[in-house]
């Protein structure tokens, strides 16, 4: 059993319970378990973000040379286009 000591935030967690027609510890242990899951998930867009900004910014501060296949399409593309 979860006890909420302010009796204004009892009653609306206890209205919120009554109205899904289930028990104040339900209630709350569910909504707690989404905030956790939507935490958890913000954080790790958070962080992919993070890593996707910065291999993008390297990406682009640092390009890596062409390889062979792409150096051997250059040559190829430079003598049909006749550039």
């Amino acid at each position: 059993m979860i006890h909420v000591a302010n009796t204004a935030r009892k009653a609306l967690i206890q209205r919120a319970a009554d109205l899904e027609s289930r028990s104040v510890t339900d209630f709350v242990l569910q909504s707690a378990e989404r905030a956790a899951e939507q935490t958890i998930q913000n954080r790790a867009l958070l962080v992919l973000s993070v890593v996707a900004t910065d291999a993008f910014v390297q990406a682009i501060l640092r390009p890596a040379a062409p390889g062979p296949i792409l150096g051997k399409a250059a040559r190829e593309y430079r003598r049909l286009s006749g550039r």
